[in-house]
């Protein structure tokens, strides 16, 4: 071949040379017979110095000839070649492509260690840099062998990435894994789980391709318990960030591909994060704070016959709302009112047990139900304590008080939401698919991911309100008619008339309901 294209000349090599003959040049350089064929070579590497011929080539051709100006050791071309490529063949939204070329160039170039040394020292010196030359330089990784001493290199490339944010938003999760897999050859479990904690995040927001790489992550960080356990976390992790119809997919991909018992893991993992909204530990912690202490003020509202809210102090309440909202507004908030009290029902209809009270808490019993789940992570964040509730309160209760119209439209817009997520993920009609041991696990999974002043901001939080959230929506349904709620029915009627004033808190829902959607 070599000899068939040094008889012709510059316009007939344009035609024979594809990227299969290329190829077959590339293997003749890194044979031992290369240097005795050098200059031809450089030489018919430089017929393509015109940008259409480039074009015309087109990938894998254009690739492979950068690959014969690594592999004859023309570093200082490489260097203006790669810049020419990058101008001419992947301009603008294609540069992600480039990325790619650049790390395939390197990799699919096997060399001793030193001459990728070299090699990368000097496409540096003459201006590759930045996301690039580390994309060369995972390349050249695994053009090693993973040789060991290339170390420093996989030590600066997993620094960039660390120390600089921008270069993830640009980085191919491919080009993470290989350092990923250069570490897992080294068993370097200190390092690999460092560079294997940017993947989940790089790969939850790729179209394509995502959940191979996390796969085989998990796959990669295998040689001992402690990779494994970190692998199984960013799985999770990874379940955690993707959207929800690719979450899904994740959970079922990875069952099938890392076995029965990743795959429940995982399941579990998705169901506690549908439970939550989607949203982490942190800004839940924040949620159910409001929702917690607004079911408190709603509960205490009747929970003393003797110190009850009174019909004049309920109706200031509602002319305050009919003042700060607009009529859309007041009908909006309306329909979210009661499809919020529909839930409370809907969730206290499970009555407590002597079960969910002690054994969830302690965690030595299963959660039968959504609030069971909520109690179980209450008792979890509080060493297997139990919250004692108080609904006592000072003076008459109000559970506006303190709140402007649009802090109760907030307010009851969050409790919806985070009780429409507890259903969704948990329906009352099918059983709880998890076991407490499992629901802890995914707990200390999620809590060993946060940074210690963190978990010191919310800890208290999530221990006092996983607690009484369930309870007061337990009291609320048990302290209530729920026929105040069914359309129809002659209690709602008579709410509806005014005819009945309200006695209990899902009366007032009720009673509300109704004064939003009529008050003119």
């Amino acid at each position: 071949l070599i000899r068939f294209v040094g008889m012709a000349d510059d316009r007939t090599l344009i035609h024979l040379l594809d990227a299969d003959a290329l190829r077959g040049l590339l293997n003749a350089a890194l044979s031992e017979r290369g240097t005795t064929y050098a200059g031809l070579l450089f030489q018919i590497v430089r017929t393509f110095n015109r940008d259409q011929r480039l074009k015309e080539l087109g990938s894998p051709g254009t690739r492979v000839l950068l690959q014969l100006l690594l592999a004859l050791g023309e570093y200082e071309e490489l260097a203006h070649q790669m810049k020419r490529h990058a101008r001419v063949l992947y301009p603008g939204d294609l540069m992600l492509n480039y990325l790619r070329a650049v790390q395939a160039v390197f990799a699919g170039t096997p060399m001793p260690a030193e001459k990728l040394r070299t090699a990368l020292e000097a496409i540096n010196k003459h201006g590759i840099i930045d996301v690039p030359y580390l994309c060369a330089a995972v390349g050249a990784l695994e053009a090693s062998g993973w040789s060991p001493n290339m170390r420093d290199i996989a030590d600066f490339v997993a620094d960039g990435l660390f120390n600089t944010p921008r270069y993830l938003s640009v980085i191919q999760p491919e080009a993470v894994f290989t350092l990923l897999r250069y570490y897992a050859e080294r068993q370097d479990t200190e390092n690999a789980i460092k560079v294997a904690g940017l993947i989940p995040s790089v790969a939850a927001h790729m179209e394509d391709d995502g959940l191979p790489v996390v796969s085989r992550m998990y796959q990669a960080m295998n040689w001992n318990e402690q990779a494994r356990v970190v692998a199984l976390d960013l799985l999770r992790r990874f379940v955690r960030e993707a959207d929800d119809r690719e979450a899904r997919q994740a959970v079922t991909v990875f069952g099938k591909e890392l076995g029965r018992e990743v795959q429940r893991k995982l399941d579990v993992t998705y169901r506690v994060n549908a439970l939550m909204g989607g949203v982490g530990l942190v800004d839940y912690a924040r949620f159910l704070e409001t929702v917690g202490t607004f079911l408190h003020d709603c509960a205490a509202a009747y929970a003393d016959k003797n110190n009850n809210l009174s019909f004049g102090a309920l109706l200031a309440i509602l002319d305050r709302l009919k003042q700060g909202l607009s009529r859309l507004e007041r009908t909006d908030l309306a329909e979210v009112l009661i499809a919020m009290a529909r839930m409370i029902a809907q969730l206290g209809a499970a009555r407590q047990t002597a079960l969910s009270q002690t054994g969830i808490l302690t965690g030595k019993d299963d959660p039968k139900s959504a609030l069971d789940v909520f109690r179980a992570m209450g008792g979890y964040f509080a060493g297997g304590k139990r919250y004692n509730v108080d609904l006592t309160v000072r003076g008459e209760p109000n559970p506006f008080i303190g709140r402007s119209a649009e802090e109760v439209k907030d307010t009851i817009e969050l409790t919806h939401d985070v009780l429409q997520s507890i259903l969704k993920a948990l329906p009352p009609d099918i059983p709880v698919p998890f076991t407490i041991d499992e629901l802890r696990d995914e707990l200390r999974s999620m809590w060993e991911a946060l940074p210690e002043d963190q978990r010191k901001e919310i800890h208290r939080t999530l221990a006092v309100e996983f607690q009484r959230i369930p309870y007061y929506i337990h009291y609320i349904t048990e302290q209530g008619d729920i026929k105040a709620l069914v359309p129809d029915s002659n209690l709602g009627k008579k709410i509806d008339r005014g005819k009945h004033k309200p006695k209990s808190t899902l009366e007032m829902f009720r009673f509300i309901y109704n004064y939003l959607l009529t008050a003119i």
